[in-house]
């Protein structure tokens, strides 16, 4: 168990790396989510991950790293993350120099991360809890110093404020994911469909089976899923659990981007006159796993 001066040095030392722009309430107390070692950037040829074949990076050089969305790999880092635990590894340099990484869009440092020399079958490899910026165009910048150096980053957790994490479904007896044909949709590394019982929201993590997650709208992606299934009527005499239409490659349903949206009564205006209709308070909810 980590002992309190570690802890208050390791928060000190995240706090310490985030400008002074990007601070707000919204980084303090932030929780920590571990996830499985993943390889989320990599500049050498084959890797198979973002970056790949670029090469190495220029001495007085930039490249823009994701690490939430966009080109990063699928390693279960938040988009809420406001701060992730990476490795970055120094492979193969020119000679002597130095690694720098910042959030996205905000002031370059000056201190370092990495520094690194040409050693035969030496690779120098830190772990730091970096920064990020989150909602960006891209969450990370690096810059490589006097020499250049393919750079390898490896996450293996993120901090980010309670509750913004992904939603784990406790499940209840005889749950199931449920697809057309009972197949289920795929994004990428990630499998959904929706749940076979309709809940309110707070009952979300009841719906999805252990060990899979409430979907979020960037867990689904924005391709068509055909989620077509008998539809039951939700009308001003109330809703039965089922009201909504799932023909027509709809997207509706409970999910962590859309938590209380579809409850109570909404009010449509047209002419300047407000008409109120009955919208649905328990769905079915979209469920995640890899």
């Amino acid at each position: 168990m980590m002992s309190r001066v570690c802890r208050l040095a390791l928060l000190t030392a995240l706090m310490s790396r985030i400008p002074a722009e990007a601070q707000s309430v919204s980084q303090r107390d932030l929780s920590f989510t571990a996830v499985q070692p993943c390889r989320i950037y990599d500049t050498r040829a084959g890797s198979g991950v973002q970056g790949q074949g670029t090469g190495s990076i220029p001495a007085g050089q930039n490249r823009d790293v994701d690490v939430t969305h966009g080109a990063a790999p699928s390693c279960g880092i938040s988009a809420q993350a406001k701060a992730v635990v990476m490795n970055f590894i120094a492979v193969g340099p020119a000679g002597p120099g130095h690694l720098q990484a910042w959030p996205f869009g905000t002031t370059m440092p000056t201190a370092s991360i990495i520094n690194y020399a040409n050693v035969g079958g030496l690779n120098i490899a830190n772990g730091v809890v970096q920064p990020i910026c989150p909602f960006c165009t891209h969450d990370l910048t690096l810059r490589a110093n006097v020499s250049a150096t393919h750079v390898v980053i490896d996450v293996l957790g993120y901090f980010a404020a309670p509750g913004s994490g992904p939603l784990w479904g406790r499940g209840r007896p005889g749950t199931k994911m449920w697809g057309p044909g009972d197949l289920l949709c795929v994004n990428g590394a990630i499998v959904f469909g929706l749940s076979d019982i309709a809940v309110t929201w707070g009952s979300a993590a009841d719906a999805c089976p252990q060990g899979t997650w409430v979907c979020a709208l960037e867990d689904r992606g924005t391709g068509a899923c055909d989620t077509s299934r008998f539809d039951s009527n939700c009308d001003a005499f109330g809703c039965d659990g089922l009201c909504v239409n799932f023909g027509g490659n709809s997207t509706a349903g409970w999910s962590a981007d859309q938590a209380m949206t579809l409850t109570g009564f909404g009010v449509s205006e047209s002419g300047g006159i407000g008409t109120p209709y009955p919208t649905c308070d328990s769905l079915p909810v979209w469920c995640c796993t890899e």
